[in-house]
Formats: C-alpha cells, sequence, structure tokens
C-alpha cells in the first residue's frame, strides 16, 4: 500500500514537472534553427519547371521552410514574373527539397530569398531564358494620325508564349492592315474651274492633289455611273460629251457633242440625263452616240414660276426624287425636289449660289452636296427640306463653273509604304507610312512564318491640317539670262508634303520645310511671263498667287 502512494506521489511530480517545461497536452516551444542551400537554382526557359534545388536545416525536422523572390534581375518593369509551384517545403532528413519551381518572366538576375526557423538565405543568381518565338506583339502600336502626315514608326516583337522578347528570331514580318473596309469611304469627283479633276473626301477637309486630264473645254456637270460603266460622264461648256476614268487615272474620251450646254446629270435606270443650261425640260442623252434629241424631253413643273435653266442635278437614291438647283431670274437658285411624274416643290433659296448638286447615301442615311462658285468656291451640305447650306470645306479653282458628281466608295491608300522589316534582337521597325484619306478603327496585323499573327490596337487617321498657305516669295523679278528660278514659301513647315500648283504643274514642298526652289526657261520670243499658283493640295493660296518674270538683256 505504501509502494502504490509512493509511485502515485512520483507520477503527480513527474506531471508538475513536464507541465512547467512544456510537455503534457501543450505544443512544444520553437526551436530556432538556421537554413543554408545546398544546391543553387539553375537556369531554365520560361515556363518550364526547373531543376529541383535543396536547402539544408539541421535539427529542422517536421518544420516548413518558405520560398520567395528576392530580385526579380533585369525583369522589365509592369512584367510578371510567374512564380508558381509549392512555396512551403517540409524539413525531412534534415533538408528541404523545391522541384516543382517554375516562372514565366525572362530576365538575368533572379535570386531567391529562402527563410525559416528566424534565418533567411539568399541564392545565388540564375537566369530565366525566353522559349522559343510563339507569335508577334506589336510593342509599340501606331497612334492617330493626320492624312497626309508621316506615321510614327511602330515595333513588332517575337514573344514567346508568356510575352517575352525572343531576340533569336530572324524570320521577316510582314505588316499589313486589317479591321476596316479599304473601300468603305465616299468620296466626290469635282471638276474645278482650271479643268482639273480632284477627289473630294465628304468627311474633310480634304481634296487628293489634282489631276490636269484637260477634257475640251471647262467642264459644266458630272455623272458617275455606278451601276453600268463605273465611268464618270461629263459636258462641257462647248457642248462636248467625253467619260473620265477615275480609278485608273486619266482615260478622258471624248464621246461627242451635244445640241445644248448641260448644267446637271444624273443617271436613272442606266440612262444618262441632261438638265440643260437653258431651257425647263430635261433631255435622254445616249453614251454612245452623245444624242440628246432622240431619247425625248420631259419638262420639270414647278407652278406659278418660270424656270430659266439649271444649276445641278441629283438623285435621291432611296426615294428616286431628283434635286435641282433651277434658275428662275433671282441672284440664287431655287432647291427644287422633283417626284417621278416631274412635279417639282420648291424647298427654297440657295443662299451661297450653286454650280453642282451631289448625293451621298451613307449608312442608309442620305447627304445633299452642293458646289458653290467663286470667287472662294467651296462645298456645303444641303437641307434638303430647307436649302439651309452649310461648309463642309473650300475646293480648288476661281469663280468660274463647278462641276461635283458623287464617285464611289473609294479606297485608302497608304503612301511610302513599307510592308516588311528584319527584326533586330528580336524587334522589326516599321515606319513612314502615310494616309491619303481620313478613316477610324484601323488595325493593323504583323505576321511571320509560322507563327500566330499580331494586331495593333485600334487608331484613327484624322482630318489634316490644312490651315497652311503657299505663296511666292516674291511677286516679280528681272532677269538678263532666259533661265532663272522663282522660290515657293509655305506659312509654316508642315507634317505633310504640300503639292502645289504652278501654271498645272505639280511642285512638292516636302514636310518640315517651308521652302522650294524652282528653276524656269523663258522661250526665245518670251520677254516676259507670269507663273500663277492654280492650286494647293492640302493647303491654300497664300497673298501673293502671281510672280512675274521680265528679260532684260
Amino acid at each position: 500500500m505504501l509502494a502504490r502512494i509512493a509511485r502515485m506521489r512520483f507520477a503527480w511530480l513527474g506531471a508538475i514537472f513536464l507541465a512547467a517545461c512544456g510537455g503534457g497536452g501543450g505544443a512544444p516551444a520553437a526551436v530556432p534553427f538556421t537554413v543554408a542551400v545546398q544546391s543553387q537554382p539553375s537556369d531554365a526557359l520560361a515556363g518550364e519547371t526547373l531543376a529541383p534545388f535543396r536547402v539544408r536545416a539541421e535539427e529542422a525536422n517536421g518544420r516548413t521552410v518558405t520560398l520567395s523572390l528576392a530580385e526579380r534581375g533585369t525583369l522589365p518593369a509592369g512584367r510578371v514574373d510567374g512564380l508558381t509551384g509549392t512555396l512551403r517545403r517540409v524539413v525531412r532528413d534534415g533538408f528541404a527539397t523545391f522541384d516543382d519551381i517554375r516562372l514565366t518572366g525572362a530576365a538575368e538576375g533572379y535570386r531567391f530569398r529562402i527563410a525559416g526557423g528566424g534565418s533567411e538565405v539568399v541564392t545565388d543568381a540564375f537566369t530565366i531564358r525566353a522559349s522559343d518565338a510563339f507569335r508577334l506583339a506589336f510593342f509599340t502600336s501606331p497612334g492617330d494620325t493626320p492624312a497626309g502626315s508621316a506615321m510614327d514608326p511602330f515595333l513588332v516583337a517575337y514573344v514567346d508564349r508568356f510575352d517575352n522578347l525572343v531576340e533569336g528570331a530572324t524570320a521577316t514580318v510582314t505588316v499589313d492592315v486589317s479591321g476596316f473596309d479599304a473601300f468603305g469611304r465616299e468620296l466626290l469627283l469635282h471638276a474645278n474651274a482650271d479643268t482639273l479633276f480632284e477627289l473630294v473626301d465628304t468627311r474633310g477637309p480634304f481634296t487628293t492633289p489634282p489631276e490636269a486630264d484637260l477634257p475640251p473645254g471647262r467642264v459644266e456637270a458630272l455623272a458617275f455611273d455606278e451601276d453600268d460603266t463605273q465611268l464618270a460622264w461629263g459636258t462641257t461648256e462647248d457642248r462636248t460629251l467625253f467619260s473620265y476614268d477615275p480609278v485608273l487615272g486619266g482615260g478622258v474620251v471624248v464621246r461627242g457633242t451635244l445640241t445644248r450646254r448641260y448644267k446637271g446629270l444624273y443617271f436613272a435606270d442606266g440612262v444618262l440625263w441632261g438638265l440643260p443650261h437653258s431651257g425647263a425640260a430635261e433631255h435622254a442623252i445616249d453614251i454612245a452616240t452623245a444624242d440628246d434629241t432622240s431619247g425625248g424631253s420631259f419638262p420639270i413643273d414647278l407652278p406659278g414660276t418660270s424656270i430659266l435653266g439649271f444649276r445641278g442635278a441629283a438623285v435621291d437614291p432611296v426615294t428616286g426624287d431628283l434635286f435641282v438647283a433651277a434658275d428662275t431670274g433671282g441672284a440664287t437658285p431655287l432647291l427644287l425636289e422633283v417626284d417621278l411624274d416631274n412635279n417639282a416643290r420648291s424647298r427654297g433659296t440657295l443662299a451661297e449660289g450653286c454650280a453642282s448638286l451631289a448625293t451621298v447615301l451613307d449608312n442608309e442615311r442620305v447627304t445633299l452636296y452642293a458646289a458653290s462658285p467663286g470667287p472662294d468656291p467651296a462645298l456645303h451640305t444641303v437641307d434638303p427640306l430647307t436649302a439651309r447650306m452649310t461648309l463642309v470645306q473650300r475646293l480648288g479653282g476661281d469663280d468660274e463653273a463647278q462641276a461635283l458628281t458623287y464617285l464611289f466608295p473609294a479606297p485608302i491608300d497608304i503612301l511610302d509604304l513599307q510592308l516588311e522589316a528584319d527584326p533586330v534582337d528580336g524587334i522589326a521597325r516599321i515606319g513612314g507610312w502615310r494616309w491619303n484619306l481620313m478613316v477610324e478603327g484601323v488595325r493593323l496585323v504583323a505576321d511571320a512564318a509560322g507563327l500566330q499573327p499580331g494586331f495593333s490596337n485600334p487608331f484613327d487617321i484624322t482630318a489634316p491640317d490644312t490651315s497652311f498657305t503657299v505663296s511666292f516669295a516674291r511677286s516679280e523679278q528681272t532677269i538678263t539670262s532666259r533661265s532663272g528660278s522663282f522660290e515657293l514659301v509655305a506659312s509654316a513647315a508642315a507634317p505633310h508634303a504640300l503639292t502645289v500648283l504652278v501654271d498645272d504643274v505639280a511642285r512638292t514642298i516636302p514636310p518640315g520645310t517651308t521652302r522650294l526652289t524652282v528653276p524656269f526657261t523663258l522661250g526665245a520670243a518670251e520677254n516676259e511671263r507670269t507663273f500663277r499658283i492654280t492650286g494647293v493640295s492640302l493647303g491654300g493660296t497664300g497673298a501673293t498667287a502671281l510672280h512675274t518674270v521680265r528679260f532684260m538683256p
């Protein structure tokens, strides 16, 4: 009995002793330990598992050590290192092994921090290399650029599936346009008083450089045969009927002589109709023979008003009604809407005058345009219900007749085009593009053999700055030999080329410059000659538009 009691006392005292030392049911006290790298992490490819590496931690079995990044090395700012795997490991037999660690960001100088037991250690530096090229990416995407101006260079890079730059790529990069209709812009064909054709952007201000095709006589009316010949047809003040190829350029073909002058032309059901300079009836015109007498004439009736002649015509492509500018003897013509029975209704006075009319259908919405005559000819939109005119942009030419017609959805061209480039250190540089028209939501696509293509962010080609003017440096000069030169001066250095017509001959002032010297030679019997600026593409004519040269030996 006494021995039994003694044993119980001993057990009770032992329990008190263990409790005081942290034994019994409580957790054991934390025992510090140190960590050291047994084997260092080695170089690897992005996205691949690193070779296993070990950390030594003596007297720490069952305890954990934690891995994190100490240094990201040369990883570019904003890039993701992509560290994945088991980042906490249990120490067994004095070691913790990390065998499933991956990094997706390629860089030199990575270091891991491994901590446990109140101490930490940093590994040696190692490198994650880019994997094989997987696709193309725009390192810099094009930004909004005015039409006619040089686009800032953009960079296309070879990248792996984790967007790391692959510097060893060698295949040529090809860049093309994606994401918009290349024939989605509406243009008007304008024949100015200097017998030059130019394409006018209806979302202006923009006109292409005038093209000198010189039909016989001043052009008075134009119409585009959208459904049949795809040609523009025109009449002149000497009653000539001609066709013009607006796609290929040039191609003016005289078709014959008409019996009267026409100031308005339009196509309906494949037939060309003309509204005469004098008279109140429209006439059918045979485009093969220029016969305007056998097809019949149809009077346009406006009750209570005498129509003396016309100044323009255009068909409403939705209703089939005809818009005409009618001369009734007043200072400015009336806008008439004529139904299919040739009954006319006045919509009001065209306050800025009218030399021609055109309609454009854009997403089922019809817009009516008018070209007003000089002394400062301009393109206007016209409210078809009130005849109210709103200025769009100035037109080339002077105060004589202006002819205008809807043309067709015109191609958007890229000038100074560089399509291909070889990569340097995995990056291809594309630059120098210029666009001839405005367009919204453009995207570029880059291709290279065997790789997924890359796409740029959307950007816009915006309206150019057309405030620049060009003048002669002086109004006159005297020369003692028959050869000399004159100088053209721009009001400021433009970001785009300024095409200047001097006596209808094109001269170009390059982007970023303000002066151009032009040589000339007088003829053997020519003692005086006056040069004239007849037009400026993407700009206007300055104060000194004439330059007179006098020969005095």
